[in-house]
Parts: C-alpha cells; structure tokens; sequence
C-alpha cells in the first residue's frame, strides 16, 4: 500500500500511482488482527501499527517503527455505497485539514500520510527522543506505551507530573499557536489538543508541549473560502480561547498531583486565555 503527503485534487480521481519528489512510500502494513485498537471517534477508528516502509527521501534506509493509524473505512463489509465515499471524503477532508495547517505553521504532528485507497492516514505515534504523548483521555496511559505504565503504576512507581519545569514556555508557544490560528480564520474543534511530556533528570520533573492533532471536525470552507464577518470572528475567537483553556486545564487536572502547584499552574492557564467580552452578535 502507497501512502502520501497530500490527497488527490478531485474526489473523482484515485490516489496518484506514481511521484517524483518524495511524496509516496510503499508500506508493508501487518495483518488487522495485529492491529492495536487505541480509540475511536465520530469518523474513525485509531490503531497503532508496526510498520515496515522503504524511505522515500534515503532508499537505503529502511523504515521499522510504529505509527497511529486512523482506519476511516468502518463499514468495509456494508454494500452500500454511500458509505465507502463518506469514508473517503472523512479522510480527504482530515488530510487536506493537517496540510493546509502545516503550510501554515500550526504545531502539528511531523508525520500524516494517506492511503493510495483514500480510506487510511498514517501518523506519529507521538513519542520521539523520550517525549511521550499522553492520552487525553486516561490519567494513567500512554498512547505509545500502556502496558509499561500500567506496570509502573502496579509496582507503585508510577509515572506522574509532579512539577513542569518549562510550563511559561509551554504557555507563551500555545498562546503564539492560538494567535496564528485566529488570524487565519480557523475554528479549533474541541478534541484538537494532543499534550506531550518528556521526562527529566529529576523524577517527577517534565517538560510539556502540544500539537493540533485531531483535526477532522475542522470545515475547510471556514479557512479558505470564506471571509468571516466582524461578529463571526469574534465568535470564534471567543470560541477558540474557551477550548484551548478548557484543553489545558483538563489535562493539567487529571496529570499534575501536586494540588497546590496544580492549582497555580491553572491559575496562569485562566490568566494567559480569558475570554473575550466584546459584545459578539448572535
């Protein structure tokens, strides 16, 4: 199977068999029942693979690593039609979100990719040179790692964030994020925060960072092709600030133990996002 950089220009057209400049890798993708199921949502099930690829960009290296996979197509068995092209179009649509995202400069992930049969991306894993990616959704997972926390967390020795050594970096880049987002008309749904941590020298001492890594909610019609209205973009604004706030804090609240300097860094969250109280027409 073939993976790209960009989708096709024509939902009509199938996936380009042939490229010169690096665009596409041929991946050997293991059997489905290999696959580890690590989540779901409206439009996709996610799986982490070990995947086996030549590189496009240094063919004498050879890829061995895992990815996320996002599998679009959950209805592979149904008839009807219909069906397959939503899947297809959910993909398009999450692809043409993230490359329209990285050419603009928002922090996403280094790596997504689609499927020759536009019904699968292929991305980080999140974890690289000891940063690891925790799931939004558990306190005491990694996506990338599961079974060794929850033996770190049987063995008494659990890995947790006592203390965030970087956090006004952290704070000030997502503020930038946000900026650059805002200015060029883009609406954050609610679910596009991914956190990372990176361990350092003193146990229970981090340093974080995020990416914009769930982006398939986004509607590109709001981002290229229309020109909001003065009210309209204060509303979304509004609306951004209030789920990057709600994003940092969740995480902070379900990841930091200490009370006291969770309650501080909380405060700095609220302090560096408010919301804004121009009067924004309905």
């Amino acid at each position: 199977m073939k993976f790209y950089k960009e989708s096709p220009n024509s939902e009509a057209e199938p996936a380009p068999k042939t490229e010169s400049d690096g665009n596409a890798f041929d991946a050997e993708l293991p059997p489905k029942q290999e696959w580890e199921f690590l989540g779901e949502g409206g439009y996709a099930k996610v799986y982490k693979i070990h995947l086996k690829a030549n590189d496009p960009k240094r063919p004498e290296r050879k890829i061995d690593t895992y990815f996320a996979l996002k599998d679009y197509d959950t209805f592979p068995d149904d008839p009807d039609p219909e069906l397959r092209t939503g899947s297809i179009a959910n993909a398009r649509q999450a692809m043409d979100n993230y490359t329209y995202l990285k050419k603009m400069g928002v922090r996403v992930f280094p790596t997504c990719r689609i499927s020759d049969d536009q019904t699968k991306i292929l991305m980080t894993l999140g974890h690289n040179n000891g940063w690891k990616m925790f799931d939004p959704n558990d306190r005491t997972k990694y996506f990338d790692q599961m079974m060794m926390v929850k033996q770190r967390i049987a063995d008494k020795n659990t890995r947790v964030i006592n203390r965030v050594n970087n956090f006004d970096l952290f704070l000030q880049t997502i503020k930038e994020n946000l900026e650059l987002v805002n200015r060029n008309k883009v609406q954050l749904p609610i679910d596009c925060y991914f956190f990372l941590s990176k361990e350092c020298e003193k146990a229970g001492d981090f340093d974080l960072d995020f990416v914009i890594g769930d982006l398939d909610c986004i509607d590109m019609d709001k981002l290229d092709r229309r020109i909001p209205s003065e009210s309209r973009e204060k509303k979304f604004v509004k609306q951004n600030t209030i789920t990057t706030r709600l994003s940092t804090n969740q995480f902070l609240q379900r990841h930091i133990m200490d009370k006291d300097l969770k309650d501080h860094y909380i405060q700095k969250v609220d302090a560096m996002f408010p919301t804004p109280t121009e009067n924004v027409a309905k």
